[in-house]
C-alpha cells in the first residue's frame, strides 16, 4: 500500500536528465534523488532504503522519474528493484527563478527549488482522499535532493 502511495505521489510530480548545469543551484536540470513524501499532509514515516533509491532526471523541460520498490502487487517483500519509470515535462512558472509547473498528463503541478532541494507539491481536497483526520484541503509533497 505504501508503495502505491509513493508511486502515486511521484506520479503527481516530476522528471529527469543530466547536463553541464546540474551543479548550478539555480538550475533545476540534473539528477534528483528522492528524500521523502507526505501522506495525508504529514511526513510519511514508511519510506525505506529501497524508496530512497528512487530518483528523477531533468533536462531542458523534459525528464524521467525512476521508482524503486521492494514489494510486489500483493504486498509481499521482494528484493529492491525498479518498479517503473515515467516521462515528465516541466517549465518555469512566470518570471520566477525557483517556481516550476510540472505536467504528467493529469494537469499542472507546482514545484519550488531552494538550493539543492526540489519540492513538488499539490493542494488536495480531503474529501477526495482516504485521509480521515483531514478536512478541507491540505498539501501533499514529494521532496528531492540534488545528486
Amino acid at each position: 500500500m505504501k508503495k502505491t502511495l509513493l508511486i502515486s505521489s511521484l506520479l503527481i510530480f516530476a522528471c529527469s536528465s543530466d547536463d553541464d548545469n546540474s551543479n548550478d543551484s539555480n538550475s533545476i536540470e540534473g539528477r534528483w534523488n528522492f528524500i521523502s513524501t507526505t501522506d495525508c499532509g504529514e511526513l510519511d514515516q514508511d519510506n525505506d532504503s529501497c524508496d530512497l533509491e528512487s530518483y528523477m532526471t531533468l533536462n531542458n523541460g523534459a525528464g524521467e522519474a525512476t521508482i524503486y520498490d521492494n514489494e510486489d502487487e500483493s504486498g509481499n517483500t521482494i528484493p529492491c528493484q525498479v518498479a517503473g519509470s515515467f516521462d515528465v515535462s516541466y517549465m518555469i512558472e512566470s518570471n520566477s527563478s525557483n517556481a516550476y509547473l510540472f505536467d504528467l498528463g493529469d494537469g499542472p503541478l507546482s514545484a519550488s527549488l531552494s538550493g539543492n532541494i526540489l519540492t513538488l507539491f499539490q493542494e488536495v481536497q480531503a474529501s477526495d482522499t482516504a485521509c480521515p483526520q483531514q478536512e478541507g484541503t491540505f498539501i501533499e509533497e514529494v521532496i528531492f535532493m540534488r545528486d
